[in-house]
C-alpha cells in the first residue's frame, strides 16, 4: 500500500467522536443542555437579584436576610408535598417545562417594572419566593426524568456531564451577571435569567422520554418520611447539609450588602469574586482534579479537606469508578449498600 493509500485509510477523528458518549445521544444532549442554560441563569440571578435589592431598592441588613430566607423558604414548606404531587401526576417533563415558563414570567416581570419606575422590595421579595416554590417543582421533577433517559449503568456518567456543566455555571454565571449589572443595571441583568428559562424549557419541549407510570399511593408523604427516619445514612446526611446551610445563608444574606456598601466593591469585580470558589469553597484546582478523575478508568487520588486517607501529600480520598458506579446503582434502585462501599475496606484489603 502506497503512502497516498495509507493517508486515505486513516479514519478522520471527528468532532462527535470526540464529545462524551452520553453527549451523543440527541435526547440526552437537549436533556443535557437544559439544564446547562438553566443553571447559568440561575448564577447570573443569585449575583443580580441581592445587587437589585442592594443598589436599586436599598434593602438593609434585616431585609437582605428576610429576602434570602424567602429564596429557600419553599424547599422546607413544599419540598416533600411537591414530591408526593409530581409522582401521582407523573408528567414530569411537563411540569418542567410550566415551571421553567412561569419562572421566565416571573424574572421578567423586575426588569419590566423597574424600567416603568414600579419595583419594589415586596415584588422583588414575592418574585423570589414563587420562583423558588416553581424551583422546587422543577428539582423533584427533574430526578425522575433523569434515570427516564439515562440507563442505571451509566447514572456516573450522566451525573458527571450535569455537575461539570453546575461547576462551570458556578464560575461563569456571577461573573457574567457582575458585569451586566454593571453596564445595564442589575435589574436588567436578571433578564438573562429569565431567557435561561425559556432556553430551557424550549430544549425540554424537544424531548419525548419513556417517563415513569404516575404513582397511585397516596401516602407518599408519610412514606418518605418514614424512609428518612429508617435511614440513620439518610438522617446524619440531612443534618449535616442542614447546619451547612443555616450559616452559610447568615454569610450569603449579608454578604452582598457589606461588599457593596462597606467595602465599596463595583458590580462587576463582585461577580468575579465570587467565581473564584465554586460551591461553597471548592477552588477550581480542586474541580479541575475532580474532572480528571471522572475521566480515568483506574483509580485515582483527589485532594479534599477532612479525609480519612493520609498521604505524604496530605489528606486524600480515593476516587474508584467501578465502585463509584455500584454505590449509585444500589442508591438509586433502594439496594441495601453493602458496608465495604461506605468505610473504603474494599481499598484496605
Amino acid at each position: 500500500m502506497t503512502a497516498v493509500g495509507q493517508a486515505t485509510a486513516t479514519p478522520r477523528k471527528t468532532v462527535r467522536g470526540v464529545l462524551p458518549p452520553l453527549l451523543r445521544e440527541r435526547v440526552f444532549r437537549r436533556y443535557w443542555g437544559a439544564s446547562t442554560v438553566s443553571m447559568f441563569g440561575d448564577q447570573v440571578s443569585s449575583i443580580a437579584v441581592p445587587l437589585t435589592a442592594v443598589l436599586v431598592l436599598h434593602a438593609g441588613a434585616a431585609a437582605m436576610g428576610v429576602l434570602t430566607a424567602l429564596a429557600w423558604l419553599p424547599s422546607l414548606l413544599f419540598g416533600m408535598h411537591a414530591g408526593a404531587w409530581a409522582d401521582r401526576r407523573g408528567k414530569r417533563r411537563q411540569t418542567m417545562i410550566a415551571a421553567d415558563l412561569g419562572r421566565a414570567v416571573l424574572m421578567a416581570s423586575v426588569p419590566v417594572c423597574y424600567a416603568l419606575h414600579v419595583l419594589t422590595l415586596a415584588q422583588l421579595s414575592a418574585v423570589t419566593f414563587a420562583a423558588g416554590t416553581l424551583a422546587v417543582l422543577f428539582n423533584v421533577s427533574d430526578s425522575a426524568l433523569f434515570v427516564s433517559i439515562v440507563a442505571p449503568e451509566r447514572y456516573v456518567d450522566g451525573q458527571s456531564l450535569i455537575y461539570g456543566s453546575r461547576a462551570l455555571s458556578f464560575v461563569g454565571g456571577p461573573s457574567a451577571g457582575g458585569l451586566l449589572a454593571q453596564a445595564l443595571t442589575a435589574p436588567f441583568a436578571i433578564a438573562a435569567d429569565a431567557l435561561s428559562f425559556l432556553g430551557s424549557a424550549f430544549f425540554l419541549g424537544r424531548i419525548r422520554p419513556a417517563e415513569p407510570p404516575a404513582a397511585d399511593k397516596a401516602d407518599s408523604v408519610t412514606a418518605g418520611f418514614r424512609f428518612i427516619a429508617r435511614s440513620p445514612i439518610v438522617r446524619a446526611s440531612l443534618s449535616a447539609v442542614a447546619v451547612i446551610n443555616l450559616f452559610d445563608l447568615m454569610f450569603l444574606a449579608l454578604f452582598t450588602l457589606y461588599a457593596v456598601r462597606v467595602l465599596d466593591v463595583r458590580p462587576g469585580a463582585l461577580g468575579s469574586v465570587d467565581s473564584l470558589t465554586v460551591d461553597e469553597g471548592t477552588h477550581l484546582k480542586d474541580l479541575i482534579s475532580v474532572a480528571f478523575a471522572l475521566r480515568q478508568p483506574e483509580t485515582t487520588t483527589v485532594p479534599v479537606a477532612n479525609s480519612n486517607y493520609l498521604t505524604s501529600a496530605g489528606d486524600a480520598v480515593l476516587w474508584d469508578s467501578a465502585q463509584a458506579r455500584r454505590l449509585f446503582r444500589d442508591l438509586n434502585t433502594d439496594r441495601r449498600v453493602p458496608k465495604r462501599l461506605l468505610t473504603g475496606s474494599h481499598l484496605r484489603g
